[in-house]
Order: C-alpha cells, then sequence, then structure tokens
C-alpha cells in the first residue's frame, strides 16, 4: 500500500468508530486526510491526530446536503490539491420497530437521506474532483444489512441495499474512466454506536446477533479500517464494483 503515501483522502463520517479508524489508519500511511463529520468533536479529533504527526484537517459537514458534500471536496483540494481516495462513510440504523407497529415515515426518511442519498452527494462531489484528474478511488461503507435482511430494520436495510447498488453502477458508469467504485460490508462492529445502543435497551438483540458469528466476536473499526485501506490502494487495481464482506462470517450461517 506504499501508493496511499501522499495521496488525498476524505472520510466522512470521520469522528468516530469506523470513521475515525479509517482517517487514523490512512494518516499512519501517509495519507493526507480530511476528517468530515457533522460532529464539531472531529475538529478535536483532527488536531489530536496532527499532533501525533498525521496530516489531518477537519471540515464540519451535514452530508444531507448537496452543498455541504461539495464544500468536503473542495476543502481536500484546497488542502491538498485534489481528491485521490473518497471513503463514504456516513449511516444511521433505524429505531427498532415494535411488534404490530409500522416504521414512521420521519424514521425512513432521515434513515434513507443519512444512508443512501448522502453517498449520492457525496460521490456526485468527488466525481467531480476526480473525473478531470485522471480517476480516484471509492469506497462506501455498506453493511451485511445490504445483502441480506436484519428483522425490524426495513429502513436501514433497504438503504443499505441501495448503497450496494450505486456502487456497482458507479463501477458500471464510470470504470472506464478510471474510478474504482467498491463497497465495504461490516458485520457487528464495536463502536461508540454500538455501546450507545445497548444502553437504550437493545442489549438483547446484539447479544443474539453476536451469537451468530463464527468467528466468535465482534469486529473492530479497525478490522473495517484495514479493508478500506485495501480497497482504496493500487494492491485493490483490478476491484472494481465489488463488495468486500468482514463480518466475521455472520452472513454465512
Amino acid at each position: 500500500m506504499s501508493d496511499l503515501h501522499g495521496a488525498a483522502v476524505v472520510v466522512t463520517g470521520g469522528a468516530s468508530g469506523i470513521g475515525l479508524a479509517t482517517v487514523r489508519a490512512f494518516g499512519e500511511r501517509g495519507a493526507s486526510v480530511i476528517l468530515a463529520d457533522i460532529d464539531h468533536s472531529g475538529a478535536d479529533r483532527a488536531r489530536l491526530l496532527r499532533e501525533a504527526g498525521l496530516d489531518v484537517r477537519f471540515q464540519q459537514a451535514d452530508v444531507t446536503s448537496v452543498e455541504a458534500c461539495s464544500e468536503i471536496v473542495a476543502a481536500c483540494i484546497g488542502y491538498f490539491g485534489r481528491v485521490d481516495i473518497a471513503v463514504n462513510n456516513v449511516g444511521v440504523v433505524d429505531p427498532a420497530i415494535e411488534d404490530g407497529e409500522i416504521l414512521p415515515t420521519q424514521a425512513w426518511d432521515r434513515t434513507i437521506a443519512l444512508s443512501l442519498s448522502s453517498t449520492f452527494y457525496c460521490i456526485q462531489a468527488q466525481l467531480g474532483a476526480m473525473l478531470p484528474a485522471g480517476g480516484g478511488s471509492i469506497v462506501n461503507i455498506a453493511s451485511v444489512g445490504g445483502l441480506v435482511s436484519l428483522n425490524r430494520k426495513l429502513a436501514y436495510v433497504s438503504a443499505k441495499h441501495g448503497v450496494i447498488g450505486l456502487t456497482k453502477a458507479i463501477c458500471d458508469t464510470y470504470g472506464s474512466r478510471n474510478i474504482r467504485c467498491n463497497a465495504v460490508a461490516p458485520g457487528l462492529i464495536e463502536t461508540p454506536g454500538l455501546k450507545a445502543a445497548g444502553t437504550k435497551g437493545n442489549a438483547t438483540s446484539i447479544d443474539r446477533f453476536a451469537s451468530q458469528i463464527p468467528s466468535g466476536r465482534l469486529g473492530t473499526a479497525e478490522d473495517i479500517a484495514r479493508a478500506v485501506l485495501w480497497l482504496a490502494s493500487s494492491d485493490a487495481e483490478y476491484a472494481n464494483g465489488t463488495v468486500l464482506t468482514v463480518d466475521g462470517g455472520y452472513v454465512v450461517r
């Protein structure tokens, strides 16, 4: 992955969890990274990483806004001169549906906006920089929920299936112009969001999911970051439109 040294990278949802691990992993390999997040705590994360010697800059952005997605790309060009790699990581799980109830429209709209539309808006802006420059590598964070159904997660499953479909369509449409677009499908990953879900009464469902993982453990954010780096690098130069499942074997059970 020596080609990552000096690369200009955008990571959305970079303030915590998988996004933060991915920002750190790119930075440790010598890439220059825009940490984009709606959460202003990302500014502190970026500062701490710079103090550790990594070239990381923060861009506050709500990726449900087309304009904000364009601003992320503009920031990357402003700091580093180009956009070589983009990792689209923003997503949200819709609230669990109580027995006999229908997912509220508001929850559906929010989940689709954050987990699918935001990915399209980001790619739209990223292509605007990558195509004139002769190409680039895009990695979308999907989910095993984009491959199989997850009970009581109607909007999330729909959105993540959409992310995988979008990944394939971008490959098909722009692959001939040196754009690689791939996706990582994480299983259950130990992140601050997962811990918060457990404290909100979802611990039983999390434990049930975890008990079905053949590898016998939850994943870590670093597990996903390593997969992202491989797909983004020239080591995976012939991988395009692919979905790399990193789930400890959950979907094969």
